[in-house]
């Protein structure tokens, strides 16, 4: 009996207890709740970052195709100046020479306009610096001196490059605006470009791979139009964007690989 109280007491007082204590009323806002995570929430950032990170992943295998193509025309340009050079009886010093030779007449003023005077060029130009097919103006739109080839021939590694005609029994097509044809092991005609160009994918005229939107950041690589329509697109070193009129902010979409323009910041 005397076991049956003390419990009977005991429920009496937990009772009391609870009933004394206020209930905490649940609520969205408690920010206890910020810090846990809910999987179904973080849907749309998991696909942004997957998203995001197929862009990485293509960037950096277009990069390194780049650098791959980028160093066969190196080495090919290369071989050709060593075969060009021993043929002219040149050293590696003497072609470092004309290097700086070249940056020094590019320094010189000569007039802009009709007051360019292309005598002031020849007066800092000394004929061993200057390759053959090669001379020295005046730039009349820079008010500088430029060094330049013959029509038919390219500059490049301080060399004047002539279209290669035949290639034994291939023939050359005509040289394109900023480049020339030079023979390769095959034999076959290879598209040499100047500085800033790169061969387009058919390897028949040059295109800059850095401003051209046609061509951005490798040949054939077409700028797309704003995803809204509004903004004119631009190729920038190699990489394509939108430029928005006066009044509307450039953003991206939730994928991040189209631009369009918008009047919210």
């Amino acid at each position: 009996m005397r076991s049956f109280v003390v419990a009977s007491l005991a429920l009496l007082s937990f009772g009391s207890s609870v009933l004394a204590s206020p209930l905490k009323e649940f609520s969205l806002d408690d920010p206890s709740l910020l810090g846990r995570d809910y999987p179904l929430l973080d849907k749309r950032e998991a696909r942004e970052a997957a998203a995001s990170r197929v862009l990485s992943t293509k960037a950096r295998a277009a990069k390194k195709a780049r650098a791959l193509e980028y160093e066969d025309h190196f080495n090919m340009v290369e071989r050709a100046v060593a075969e060009i050079a021993e043929s002219q009886g040149l050293t590696k010093r003497d072609l470092e020479n004309r290097a700086i030779a070249r940056r020094a007449i590019a320094k010189v003023q000569c007039g802009k306009g009709t007051k360019a005077s292309t005598p002031i060029c020849r007066k800092y130009a000394r004929s061993d610096e200057i390759p053959a097919f090669g001379h020295v103006s005046c730039n009349q739109n820079t008010g500088f001196c430029i060094l330049k080839c013959a029509n038919g021939y390219t500059l490049r590694n301080e060399i004047c490059y002539k279209n290669a005609a035949n290639c034994q029994a291939k023939t050359c097509p005509t040289a394109p605006r900023n480049g020339v044809y030079l023979c390769v092991p095959g034999p076959a005609c290879r598209l040499v470009c100047n500085f800033g160009q790169t061969p387009n994918a058919a390897g028949n005229a040059c295109v800059n791979t850095k401003f051209d939107v046609n061509n951005c950041g490798a040949p054939g690589n077409s700028c797309p139009y704003s995803y809204n329509g509004l903004g004119t697109r631009s190729c920038y070193d190699s990489k394509c964007k939108i430029t928005c009129p006066n009044g509307y902010y450039r953003k991206t979409t939730g994928t991040g690989d189209r631009f369009y323009c918008s009047t919210t910041p």
